[in-house]
């Protein structure tokens, strides 16, 4: 009888070279990254309830240029990890869910589940950016700016805990 073949039915170990790239990635991205934060942190004394709308579209862009960077990481992961990406067109979240999850024989999760539901507000922001960067809530930025830090804590603490089972697979 043949048996049935899985989405994930093997051990794949990146190639030396895919694994530098993605630790290469992860790096440069990161210091980018924090860039970003600390941006963030220095300018959310600023938001008061007159909503200036040069400030909203500013700290706006910043939460789009994280999520940009964070979303690049992810997809690199995916790509080496799993060999494979979500290309629906739903597939922003649908990579979240997926890196949530652990592949068996393949990868741990890659982002917990707590870190991906703090990622999903500002993959909401990232995909809403676009269509209405001219009227943003100063309410909604005023409670993603107090979430950045927390937030991109938490997401660089699950990719460096991925980063050390990367290089483990890679050792192997």
């Amino acid at each position: 009888m043949e048996r049935e073949s899985k989405k994930h039915d093997r051990q794949y170990v990146p190639s030396p070279q895919r694994f530098a790239r993605i630790m290469e990635l992860l790096q440069s991205n990161r210091n980018e990254i924090d860039a970003v934060v600390q941006h963030v942190a220095s300018m959310k004394g600023e938001l008061d309830g007159t909503g200036d709308p040069r400030l909203l579209f500013e700290l706006g862009s910043y939460f789009y240029e994280y999520y940009s960077m964070v979303e690049e990481i992810m997809l690199a992961v995916a790509a080496l990890t799993d060999q494979w990406v979500p290309c629906s067109l739903d597939w922003h979240g649908r990579l979240l869910k997926l890196l949530k999850m652990p592949v068996e024989e393949a990868r741990p999760p890659v982002l917990s589940t707590v870190t991906a539901e703090l990622l999903e507000d500002y993959l909401y922001f990232y995909l809403f950016f676009h269509y209405h960067c001219a009227s943003l809530s100063s309410r909604k930025i005023k409670i993603l700016s107090e979430n950045l830090e927390r937030t991109h804590n938490m997401v660089m603490n699950d990719l460096v805990r991925f980063n050390q089972v990367l290089k483990m697979l890679y050792r192997s």
